[in-house]
């Protein structure tokens, strides 16, 4: 028996130095890779792992913002407004760096230039939006209550645009191929202006009467809550009363 345990002590101790030299030469080869690397091997490499759920709410977004800008881009009237705002600020940069003499400004102007006639040639499809907008009404943005709205939106908006889109075609025709077309492009400018005032006094008086239907309807709103709250109210006091009196009238009828 004590040979036996002396054996099983051996090959325990047998088990350990062999565990421990495996551990020393794993450590040894981890220690001289990165040595190789050029690595600090008591250092420990962190390696920051990225949820794949972030990328794809990143992409996500980034298609939302390339549907919204291709949508923005179809609609010729928010790229004419695109347009002027490049036009503006492209001037008013030219304004403000004239005194320093440089080729800044006289660029800057000649960038505006061809802006604003740009404009003019993307608004060439605008007359057949405003037959469309006369003849349906589209131009209301909907059904509204006054009637005032719609007269307005289809016969005065719509209308003064049908003046204003030929003139303003006249307008670049002139500019840009006088020799072709024989106009006074001067006299056309002023009669489109005319037109786009008129546009633009309409579609004033247009948004103030829907601000006033849309402030109605939001005062109506809430006195139909506060109708309902009270009578919910008074539906409460009332089941209230009613249990009180039924709970009287138990008590009276244990003590009588």
């Amino acid at each position: 028996m004590l040979e036996i345990s002396i054996e099983i002590v051996a090959m325990s101790a047998l088990k350990q130095k062999k565990r421990q030299r495996f551990q020393n030469g794993f450590e040894t080869s981890e220690s001289t890779s990165c040595a190789i690397e050029g690595k600090d091997p008591a250092r420990k490499s962190h390696v920051v792992k990225t949820h794949p759920t972030a990328n794809l709410v990143k992409l996500h977004q980034f298609d939302s913002f390339l549907s919204s800008f291709c949508e923005y881009t179809s609609n010729t009237a928010a790229v004419n407004i695109g347009l002027k705002l490049l036009v503006y600020n492209s001037w008013l940069l030219a304004w403000a760096t004239e005194s320093f003499e440089n080729t800044f400004s006289s660029s800057m102007y000649v960038l505006s230039e061809e802006f604003y006639m740009m404009t003019f040639a993307i608004r060439f499809p605008g007359i057949l939006e405003a037959v469309e907008g006369f003849r349906t009404g589209s131009w209301a943005d909907g059904s509204w209550e006054d009637p005032r709205i719609m007269f307005i939106a289809k016969y005065v908006m719509a209308g003064s645009m049908l003046f204003y889109y030929p003139f303003d075609h006249m307008v670049y025709l002139g500019w840009t191929v006088p020799k072709l077309v024989p106009v006074d492009a001067q006299w056309c400018f002023s009669y489109s202006c005319r037109f786009w005032v008129i546009y633009l006094i309409a579609d004033l008086y247009v948004c103030r009467l829907k601000t006033l239907e849309l402030r109605k309807k939001q005062a109506e709103m809430q006195l139909c809550r506060i109708r309902t709250s009270k009578k919910n109210v008074i539906e409460k006091v009332n089941t209230m009363s009613l249990s009180i009196c039924s709970g009287l009238r138990v008590f009276r009828h244990k003590h009588v």
